[in-house]
């Protein structure tokens, strides 16, 4: 099965992209979404023929752009960024994409991203996942050209289409780059969606506390209501407030040292009393009720 070979490649990047590793990851994911869509209507015949389709691409793309070296210039944030985001790197070879990600990262301008318009949400995911939300958090914030803070040092109240101010040519009000805000929160907020319960019937909460934020307020509207993260420093700790919707369960991860422990400051004490052995891993469920936690010494 061939690749695709015409489209617009990662848009605004500051290096080259090849339109190939672009468009043939795009077909990847529609290969496994339809892949999915199949197995709801139970149509085996179908799950069949879009998860071989996603196996020949995903090893096509592997082929050509981790297998072996790229000869030309390539905006190396996106190509490996791409990589780890869509699963494409065999398992025991992941550390090497994770150390030609964050040498990429060192060679850019102010160390910031140099990625358009596709390779900036698979940069910021695979950054926070396989470096450091922390590595994210400095990107994110740094007022430095290329990046956010730049826009916003510059009197910048919309989003450009480019990370340099255009002058007449592109828009300086558009949704380019606008993936930072799912960022915050799938990692500050720490909400996330369980694709094996669609509708957030089941969700995650995984905050993400790096250093330089001192508070976060997330919350998102589901089809059971509405589902509340935040968390604030306070002393050597920090106090987290969780709300989960009637209906919903809640898969709590928190950040935990081994020398801290989780206290219970309030929620509803039956439904408390089952999850209190479970504390010591930061790691439990919730049903629905509003809780609030302090993870500290």
């Amino acid at each position: 099965m061939g690749g695709v070979h015409s489209g617009l490649s990662d848009h605004e990047s500051l290096a080259p992209v090849p339109v190939e590793l672009i468009g043939t990851l795009h077909y990847l994911q529609s290969a496994r979404i339809m892949e999915i869509f199949a197995a709801v209507m139970e149509d085996q015949e179908s799950q069949s023929k879009y998860n071989q389709l996603a196996l020949d691409l995903a090893k096509k793309v592997r082929e050509a752009f981790w297998n072996k070296s790229i000869e030309g210039p390539i905006n190396r944030q996106t190509l490996f960024a791409a990589l780890l985001y869509h699963k494409i790197i065999p398992e025991d070879e992941i550390h090497a994409a994770k150390d030609s990600l964050k040498m990429a990262l060192q060679k850019a301008p102010a160390q910031h991203l140099t990625t358009g318009i596709f390779g900036t949400p698979y940069a910021l995911e695979a950054i926070s996942e396989y470096l450091s939300p922390q590595t994210t958090m400095s990107i994110v914030n740094n007022t430095d050209y290329p990046g956010w803070g730049y826009m916003v040092k510059q009197g910048a109240t919309t989003l450009w289409e480019t990370w340099k101010e255009s002058n007449d040519i592109y828009s300086n009000s558009h949704p380019m780059f606008g993936s930072v805000t799912e960022w915050f929160y799938r990692w500050l907020g720490g909400i996330r969606p369980d694709p094996q319960y669609p509708g957030f019937k089941r969700f995650f909460i995984k905050p993400s506390t790096p250093k330089g934020l001192d508070s976060v307020s997330t919350s998102y509207n589901a089809p059971q209501g509405k589902i509340l993260s935040q968390w604030n420093r306070e002393g050597q700790g920090y106090r987290y407030k969780i709300t989960v919707p009637q209906g919903s369960v809640a898969q709590v991860e928190l950040n935990k040292k081994a020398s801290q422990k989780i206290t219970i400051l309030g929620g509803d004490e039956n439904l408390i009393s089952e999850i209190r052995e479970k504390l010591s891993t930061g790691k439990f469920n919730l049903n629905s009720g509003t809780y609030v936690f302090f993870v500290g010494r």
